[in-house]
């Protein structure tokens, strides 16, 4: 972490600076209505006018996905050019905030560090800083996507590796891809020809569905109806805004099948083992799909609406909630995380597991542990994960979003990863190891979850001996569980509604008496 030197002197008043002027924008709840676009201050940046494009800098950052690095970092190196205190402070925070919450290449990493060091000198640069091609992950070109490794044949899918530009999409294309809902008829029409022959598609309230994995009409209707369901509960639960446009999704039944896409629709080059992505620039996730699943959907849908209004958001938040609703069950208006394989990841690797203020402290090239073994990098995620669901179960994971989507960077330290954990614990009202050990004790008291068919054959079951669990399909709801909570009521048993070790001993025994 590159630390500040002491502020330069000679300078004006606070009240009185461009920094001053900067921190009350920032405080505004809404952008102003003067059109500009990234072009414009790019252009204006470049020139170069720093007092002049800061203020629409700030403003342009409250758009949807105003807030992201380049954004960011034109603030940051125009702040460290204006000759006093205040400005030189609020651009380092910036300058810290850009390397704690954004996921960057090597190269972009080591660029925004020179400027960064030009920042903290005691004399002001008047040289005009790098202009930076952005291309990480999360990054400016607005590109997510999940790669997974096996370790071997016992576990699960454990890391992730960069998704690579092969070229540059058109930006008149770009545009010609985006429609809103009373569009629908024609972005189905350009969705299939884009997705080419083989792809099935429909038009949904929110989606535009291509589907080359074989799904009935009834199975590409239900995942429709369950990306609706999940958005309007990030809209509501989150405060996402909802996209201007329709979101296309194309589903694929094999990696290769998706990276050929990836390919010829986005000109991207994913790794062989990678299931998923979301390109923000035409609103579109990808992914490998059968039937009608739709965690890897849910899961890049939280990143695309996440960043309409949160572009920095910390790592060990971002992938922790997104992973959260790869298991899901809908609950009314709800949609609530359930336990799945990254449970097992982190009993594997335990030893490994961060206690929550050191994960709450890691920038993204900790957290992905960047030069360690896939092991360590698999602990990190499968504790953001259920961190999360934890969280969820305490009722406090939307505070704790709110809290971190609201915090505002001239708030900041020099040192984000304090930051983070004093907020965390503020907004929780706990310390943060005390949190830590309630973590390991929920942790350690849960049943590792039956997989979908065991599960579905449970339901099965209770049905049949009039334990009413709803629908077969494999997933631990509302309806299941209190049918299993009537059963061990039946049965003299504690009613837990968990599936432990006595209650699927006598379910079974049960439906075998009665010949089941």
């Amino acid at each position: 972490m590159l630390k500040t030197k002491s502020p330069r002197t000679g300078s004006l008043p606070l009240k009185s600076t461009i920094a001053a002027l900067i921190i009350s924008l920032l405080l505004l709840a809404a952008p102003s209505l003067l059109a500009v676009t990234m072009d414009d201050l790019v252009s204006r940046w470049r020139l170069p006018d720093y007092p002049g494009v800061l203020p629409q800098l700030v403003d342009y950052r409250k758009t949807p996905y105003g807030r992201n690095v380049q954004v960011d970092y034109m603030i940051a190196t125009s702040l460290c050019r204006l000759d006093d205190d205040a400005s030189l402070a609020l651009g380092q925070k910036f300058f810290h905030r850009i390397l704690a919450a954004y996921e960057l290449t090597p190269e972009n990493r080591q660029q925004i560090e020179l400027e960064f060091s030009r920042c903290v000198e005691t004399v002001v640069t008047h040289d005009r800083p790098i202009w930076i091609v952005f291309a990480g992950i999360r990054a400016d070109a607005g590109v997510s996507g999940k790669t997974f490794y096996w370790l071997d044949q016992k576990n699960g899918p454990l890391g992730g590796d960069p998704i690579h530009s092969l070229r540059e999409i058109d930006k008149s294309e770009l545009e010609a891809r985006r429609f809103t809902p009373a569009q629908r008829r024609q972005a189905v029409a350009k969705v299939g020809q884009l997705a080419g022959a083989g792809f099935r598609v429909l038009a949904t309230e929110h989606f535009v569905i291509a589907s080359a994995s074989g799904q009935s009409q009834s199975e590409l209707e239900a995942i429709g109806r369950h990306l609706d369901a999940t958005m309007r509960f990030f809209h509501e639960d989150y405060g996402m805004p909802l996209p201007e446009y329709l979101v296309t999704i194309y589903l694929t039944p094999t990696t290769g099948e998706l990276r050929r896409l990836a390919d010829r629709v986005h000109g991207l080059r994913l790794e062989y083992e990678s299931i998923g992505y979301s390109f923000r620039d035409d609103f579109s996730i990808a992914g490998v799909v059968s039937g009608a699943h739709s965690g890897t959907l849910k899961h890049e849908l939280f990143h695309l609406m996440a960043r309409s209004h949160f572009g920095d958001i910390l790592p060990w938040l971002d992938e922790g909630m997104a992973a959260l609703y790869e298991v899901s069950r809908r609950d009314g208006e709800r949609i609530d995380g359930l336990q799945n394989w990254r449970g097992d990841v982190l009993r594997r690797f335990w030893s490994m597991r961060p206690e929550i203020g050191e994960l709450v402290r890691m920038d993204w090239r900790t957290f992905d542990a960047e030069g360690e073994r896939r092991e360590q990098q698999a602990a990190n995620h499968a504790s953001a994960r259920y961190l999360a669901l934890f969280l969820q179960e305490r009722g406090q994971l939307a505070a704790l979003y709110h809290a971190f989507q609201q915090q505002q960077v001239a708030d900041l330290s020099d040192d984000p990863g304090e930051d983070a954990a004093r907020l965390l614990q503020q907004t929780l009202q706990q310390p943060l190891a005390s949190l830590d050990q309630d973590f390991v004790a929920w942790f350690q008291s849960l049943e590792r979850p039956l997989g979908i068919e065991a599960l579905k054959q449970v339901q099965r079951s209770l049905n049949r001996l009039g334990f009413d669990a709803g629908t077969v399909d494999g997933l631990m709801g509302g309806n299941t569980r209190r049918a299993v909570m009537a059963f061990q009521r039946s049965e003299g048993l504690s009613r837990t509604g968990r599936l432990d070790t006595t209650t699927l001993g006598l379910l079974k025994a049960r439906a075998e008496d009665s010949g089941i």
